[in-house]
């Protein structure tokens, strides 16, 4: 439920932008019905497929939410950093207008096999909890001016593939960072529901064979 909610945050915000095009152009489109001429003919086509190209970004936009949220039946070989990728572009607007900076580093593509949506949906979750991080942090720290700043290091620790995510949110209270993983703990208080960790915690050991820890650093929290 908390993926979908997000997801469905992601597609308003999305879509908020090609219907305001959309309908300037369809305004446009019924002042130039009232004219005739060859560049009245010119500019109806232009704008008919500006609205076909903004139509075709919101179709594009459901199929990622229904690919996002269908579970995967049979693990599949995939590439990490593409499914990374994949859900910083989803973010990336909302992240650029909580003025957040997002860098994804990896020296080349890892190959891992598990549950693509899965893995995705936990990179979703973290990452939006970081954005809700720093824009607390920002709210706090009023009289000061914070670059917000997410970062997904993608590398090979012992052998192992590992996706680490950190930000500078101010970090996880140490009164809930040893039970951060269990069912209904949230670091956002009254304002979260504590299934988001408790939920990738599942995913990343049952889902992907893995493991997750977080730890805190000097000025944010880190996901790995």
């Amino acid at each position: 439920m908390a993926a979908m909610g997000e997801m469905i945050g992601v597609i308003a915000h999305q879509w908020k932008q090609p219907l305001n095009v959309v309908y300037i152009l369809a305004q446009y489109l019924a002042e130039l019905e009232e004219e005739q001429g060859i560049e009245q003919e010119k500019e109806l086509a232009e704008i008919s497929d500006g609205i076909m190209k903004q139509v075709e970004f919101m179709n594009d936009t459901m199929n990622d939410f229904r690919n996002f949220l269908k579970p995967g039946k049979e693990p599949q070989i995939f590439g990490v950093r593409q499914a990374v990728d994949e859900i910083v572009s989803m973010l990336l607007p909302q992240l650029r207008q909580s003025n957040i900076d997002v860098k994804v580093t990896c020296e080349e593509e890892y190959m891992v096999k598990g549950f693509k949506n899965e893995f995705k949906q936990v990179v979703m979750n973290i990452v939006s909890n970081a954005r809700d991080a720093v824009t607390e942090r920002r709210g706090e720290e009023a009289g000061k001016q914070l670059n917000g700043r997410i970062q997904l290091d993608i590398h090979k620790d012992d052998g192992n593939i590992a996706l680490t995510i950190c930000d500078n949110g101010g970090g996880i209270s140490p009164d809930i960072m040893e039970n951060i993983f269990k069912p209904y703990v949230s670091s956002k208080g009254d304002k979260g529901t504590g299934i988001g960790l408790s939920t990738a915690k599942t995913i990343i050991e049952e889902k992907m064979d893995g493991t997750i820890t977080a730890f805190n650093t000097a000025d944010g929290a880190c996901f790995t």
